[in-house]
Formats: structure tokens, C-alpha cells, sequence
């Protein structure tokens, strides 16, 4: 990765030779040229101001690191080619609202983490297939819904903690774990629907939201580790007959005052 500013610029030039970078003071607008295929690994990564960024056409990976605490802000866009996006790529960045690419199929680990100014809702595209972990932890503004894809296998560790989401949560049918603190302190006050092929519920997954109605555990799930649904709120909550339960931890339901009925564990 470059050394200095100037190193960062010379090395994306070299690899961008289309590109037309201005720079005003300490504040740099960056509109990179056409026909290139990724944005390089810490290309912007902690250097000066980034007000605004303009994609080149046919960009089909953005980098780790690459606009990490840089102060880019507003609206970002991915290109629909970009097809992956890398390891703490925009990691506590100013933005303030998010449209991911729809061929998006890779969003690396610490992608989003710490994007305290990104609000609303997120909607993750059908075809992404793989997440890292704290991918929009402590993302405190996404106070609207949260919709994942269908071809997701996991939410891994801590990958929504501290967010501010709201409404219902559906976890998509081929999701079969559930990361520890996956979506701790969130403020989902719906409706949650679990995944029938889920088979592993972590610790501390779901702490702190105040769901509504009553909670289905599908058969299929075998763990519930420490405190998954501590302070949760649910009315009830129902193992399907025929359940495959083989653990359930410590705390695992911890102050839910608002049950109205027995929690009945499968024997």
C-alpha cells in the first residue's frame, strides 16, 4: 500500500491512466476515467478530505481498505458491476445512504463498520452470497428495515451489532447459523422470522430488540448458546414438534417479561 498522499495518487494513475483527479486544497473531488477494473487496496485509505467520488465504468472490485477513514460523504452508489467489495473498504466513512450494486456477491469483513452518519433502511441484493464479520457493526442510523438475500448460508459474528434497525426481520430459508452477537442491541420491534433450515443460534444474537407476537424455533435448530434472546420481548415462544434441540445455554431466554405463556422446552 503507498506510503504519502502523492504515492497513493501516482500508483492510481498508473494503474488509471484515464483518470482525472482535481484537487482543490486539502478537500479532493476523485473522478477516475473508464474501462478499469478495480479501485487498488487502500487507493484513498486515511488521506485528507474525500468529498466526493465518481466510479469509472466497468469497476468490478473495490479494494480492502480502500476508502477507509477517508471523510467520504453523502449518497454512495455502487456500480452494478462491482461484484465485490473488500476488507474494510469503507470503514467509518461520513456516508449518509447506501444503494449496493445488484450483482453485488461478496461483502468482506469490516466493510461498513463504524458508518455512524448512514441512515434508513438497507436492503442487501439477491445475489450476494457471502458477508464478513462487523460488516455494518455500530451503523447507530440504520433505524429503518433490514432485508437479507435468499442466498446468504450465515450472518456471521457481530455483522449488524449496534445498528438501529426497526420492523420486522426475516431470516432467509438457507441461513443455517447465526453468529454471536449477529444483531445485538438493534431495535427490530416486528416480527422475527427464522430460517426452517437454521441449526445454530449464538450467543447474544438477538439481545436487546423488543420483537412482537409470538417467536416459531424450527425444528431444525440444535443450539441456543448464552443469552440469544435475552430482553427480547416476545409474547410466546413455540418449538416446532418433532424439534432436533440438543443445547440450550445459559440465559438463553433472560427477561422476557412480556411472555404470556409457559415456555415449554422440548424434551
Amino acid at each position: 500500500s503507498p506510503n504519502s498522499w502523492d504515492e497513493a495518487i501516482a500508483q492510481v494513475q498508473a494503474k488509471y491512466p484515464n483518470a482525472s483527479i482535481n484537487h482543490y486544497g486539502h478537500e479532493r473531488n476523485e473522478n477516475y476515467g473508464k474501462g478499469n477494473d478495480a479501485i487498488p487496496n487502500s487507493a484513498f485509505s486515511d488521506k485528507f478530505t474525500l468529498v466526493n467520488f465518481v466510479f469509472p465504468e466497468k469497476v468490478t472490485r473495490i479494494g480492502d481498505y480502500a476508502f477507509n477513514s477517508t471523510t467520504l460523504s453523502g449518497a454512495l452508489i455502487i456500480p452494478d458491476d462491482v461484484v465485490e467489495i473488500g476488507y474494510s473498504a469503507f470503514n467509518s466513512t461520513n456516508i449518509s445512504s447506501l444503494q449496493l450494486s445488484v450483482n453485488l456477491k461478496s461483502l468482506g469483513s469490516f466493510a461498513f463498520i463504524g458508518c455512524s452518519s448512514l441512515a434508513g433502511s438497507l436492503t442487501l441484493p439477491e445475489t450476494l452470497e457471502s458477508i464478513g464479520d462487523h460488516a455494518f457493526s455500530n451503523c447507530s442510523m440504520l433505524s429503518g428495515t433490514l432485508t437479507l438475500p435468499s442466498k446468504l448460508t450465515e450472518i456471521p459474528y457481530k455483522c449488524f451489532t449496534y445498528c438501529g434497525f426497526t420492523g420486522d426481520l426475516v431470516i432467509p430459508e438457507n441461513i443455517k447459523n447465526i453468529g454471536s452477537y449477529a444483531f445485538c442491541e438493534n431495535k427490530f420491534n416486528g416480527q422475527l422470522t427464522l430460517s426452517t433450515n437454521l441449526t445454530k443460534i449464538a450467543e447474544w444474537a438477538f439481545v436487546g430488540s423488543q420483537f412482537q407476537g409470538e417467536l416459531i424455533i424450527p425444528k431444525s435448530v440444535q443450539t441456543i448458546d448464552n443469552s440469544a434472546f435475552a430482553r427480547t420481548g416476545f409474547s410466546s415462544i413455540v418449538f416446532e414438534e418433532g424439534s432436533e434441540l440438543v443445547k440450550i445455554a445459559n440465559e438463553a431466554f433472560l427477561s422476557n417479561g412480556r411472555l404470556s405463556e409457559p415456555l415449554v422446552i422440548p424434551e
